[in-house]
C-alpha cells in the first residue's frame, strides 16, 4: 500500500507532522496539550463524523497513530462535506501549529 492510499491526498503534511512529534520536546507537548483541550471541543466531532461515515476508511490507521493535526489534515480535502467547515480543520490545527511549524507551509529545499 502507498502511502497516499494510507493517508490520502496531505500525506506530506501528515508525515511532517508525525516527524515533529517524534522529536517534540516536553515543553512543546505540554504546549500544544493545554492548547489543544481549549480549542478541540467543536471541531473534533464533526471531523470523527466525516471519519466514521466511512469517506476516509483508508486513512483511519493514521487517525489513530497521531493527533488533532493529523486529523485536521487527513479530512482537509472534504470541507462543504459532512458539516466539515475550514473553521473546524483550522481549529483542531491551531494548538499544533501554535508550537511547531504548519505542516501545510512548504519549505523550499
Amino acid at each position: 500500500m502507498s502511502a497516499e492510499q494510507r493517508f490520502g491526498p496531505n500525506t506530506p503534511a501528515i508525515e511532517r507532522v508525525l516527524a515533529q512529534i517524534e522529536s517534540a520536546t516536553p515543553e512543546q507537548v505540554a504546549a500544544r496539550n493545554a492548547s489543544r483541550n481549549a480549542a478541540r471541543g467543536t471541531a473534533f466531532p464533526v471531523a470523527w463524523g466525516a471519519v466514521w461515515t466511512g469517506a476516509l476508511r483508508a486513512q483511519e490507521a493514521a487517525l489513530f497513530a497521531a493527533c488533532d493535526a493529523v486529523l485536521a489534515l487527513a479530512v482537509a480535502h472534504l470541507v462543504g462535506q459532512f458539516g466539515l467547515t475550514r473553521e473546524h480543520v483550522e481549529t483542531l490545527m491551531g494548538p499544533y501549529s501554535s508550537v511547531f511549524t504548519d505542516p501545510r507551509e512548504v519549505v523550499a529545499a
